[in-house]
């Protein structure tokens, strides 16, 4: 199964910057997901999360699509070639899965005024 994310962080937790918190709290989220699937192949590694100290953190997947820990929830993105971020609340590793085929499938909006 995946490490125990306990060996991710060296810090203790109330030495830990926000960033490094946010970061920890990405990882320990996503190794959550993946472990209640029953699925090891976690998409990331815990040093691919970067933390920020508002509380945010990023890890990247690929080029195209990456994981977001915000507001205490774990999102799914992928970018389209139409530039647009395609986000889905990541609960499952289907929904990564499924936010990078919407992000394929995009046709982009033509209404769109961004």
């Amino acid at each position: 199964g995946p490490p125990h994310p306990d060996n991710a962080v060296t810090l203790d937790p109330a030495e830990q910057s926000p960033a490094q918190a946010a970061a920890y709290e990405g990882w320990t989220n996503t190794a959550l997901v993946w472990g209640s699937a029953g699925d090891d192949m976690l998409p990331v590694e815990p040093d691919d999360w970067t933390g920020h100290d508002d509380g945010t953190a990023i890890a990247l997947v690929d080029d195209f699509s990456d994981l977001y820990f915000g507001d205490g929830r774990l999102h799914a993105r992928s970018r389209c070639r139409h530039h647009h971020v395609h986000t889905k609340p990541l609960k499952h590793p289907d929904d990564l899965a499924a936010v990078r085929r919407e992000a394929e499938a995009c046709q982009g909006d033509e209404d769109s005024t961004e």
